[in-house]
């Protein structure tokens, strides 16, 4: 019974061991692994997405923020530089600001595409930040691209504090609006020219000279009847209603500016001419003439029919020399889609020098082409009328 008992305490004694040992040995494993865990570093999100840490500037502890945040700028470590800005108050932000558009200077001074990267990261963060927006506008106008320039200048308006701060920005906007559109001008870019101020016009509808430019590139661009509107829109403004006037009379006579077909006659040309609505003729130009002319038996017809009568008598310069003559005063004489009321011509029957009868009734002189702007094309053999403005 002793020897019994005897070997089951060793056997309980050496399981115990056992089991202790065991436990031990785990332990100290889980240990291990719990300690070389801890020893590996966990890599922090960092906010630099384009460099290591190796390569950051040396920063000095006595550097200060104002020091630290310029350095990380002109190593280009701009989202670095925005953690910094993140991390300090309104007061010192205002400072760094100023650090920020000096950067900006230097990088504009070479074109540099990294002040766009700059500008994108901090308004990312920052969009509402009016002074950011401003900046990125005047970087974009320096590369030549208006039409971002002006989204992000109306952006800074959309985000003005307040009626000063809004002011001074639609102040910007117009100024820059004035010396985009001589470059659209210097480079004959229409088409840029009406989508920038149709742009402009949509977002501050009562300024006028925007829609100014916006009728006169439609115009260049061979659309006049589109710049009608913005024409009359403004034609009752102090500063710029002249001009819309004058350039709606331009288009009133583009349309105007008819070719009236001609007959050849030698070197000279001929042309239908109505007199009062009723009487068809041929009259030769003649562009020497003081007076249009017209033959006896025509005057004739229309003193009886009280569409003409005689004023008076005076001396004129023919091919056969000076002769006098009489003069009447006719009601209308008109030339294709052109008429001069109360026209003076002289009664004179045109021979040929062979006594024989001319091709053409009469002459149309300077008293009826004077009224307008003509000009021949002998291509196409037409004549081409506009009347002069007042």
């Amino acid at each position: 019974m002793f020897k019994q008992q005897l070997k089951f305490a060793i056997t309980f004694i050496g399981l115990g061991a056992l089991l202790g040992w065991y436990t031990h040995a785990a332990y100290k494993s889980s240990s291990n692994r719990s300690s070389n865990v801890e020893s590996v570093p966990i890599e922090k999100k960092t906010l630099i997405t384009n460099t290591t840490q190796s390569n950051l500037p040396a920063l000095s502890k006595s550097d200060s923020t104002e020091q630290q945040f310029s350095k990380l700028l002109e190593k280009k470590y701009f989202n670095k530089a925005l953690y910094v800005y993140k991390s300090v108050e309104p007061a010192v932000q205002s400072r760094l600001l100023l650090i920020i558009r000096s950067e900006i200077n230097e990088l504009n001074k070479e074109i540099d595409p990294d002040v766009l990267s700059l500008l994108e990261i901090f308004l990312q963060e920052y969009y509402d930040n009016t002074q950011l927006l401003i900046i990125k506008a005047k970087a974009l106008i320096l590369r030549n691209e208006a039409e971002q320039a002006l989204s992000s200048y109306l952006r800074a308006k959309s985000y003005a504090k307040n009626n000063d701060e809004h002011i001074a920005i639609s102040q910007q906007i117009h100024d820059f609006s004035k010396t985009t559109y001589k470059q659209f001008v210097k480079e004959k870019t229409w088409l840029r020219s009406i989508e920038f101020f149709i742009q402009l016009i949509e977002n501050e509808p009562d300024f006028p000279f925007y829609h100014l430019c916006l009728a006169e590139s439609y115009i260049k661009q061979g659309e006049d009847d589109k710049a009608i509107i913005p024409l009359q829109w403004i034609k009752d403004d102090i500063v710029y209603g002249n001009q819309a006037i004058d350039l709606l009379d331009i288009i009133m006579l583009n349309h105007l500016s008819t070719g009236i077909d001609l007959e050849k006659q030698g070197e000279q040309y001929v042309t239908t001419s109505i007199l009062s609505d009723n009487y068809e003729i041929k009259m030769l130009i003649d562009t020497g003439a003081s007076y249009s002319s017209l033959p006896s038996l025509i005057l004739e017809q229309l003193v009886q029919d009280q569409q003409a009568e005689k004023v008076g008598r005076n001396k004129i310069q023919t091919a056969g020399g000076l002769v006098e003559a009489d003069i009447y005063k006719v009601k209308k004489m008109t030339i294709g889609d052109f008429s001069v009321n109360d026209i003076m011509v002289t009664e004179l029957d045109l021979e040929t020098l062979d006594g024989s009868q001319n091709d053409f009734d009469g002459l149309l002189g300077m008293n009826f082409l004077s009224h307008f702007d003509f000009t021949i094309d002998q291509k196409t053999q037409q004549l081409f009328l506009t009347p002069k403005l007042n």
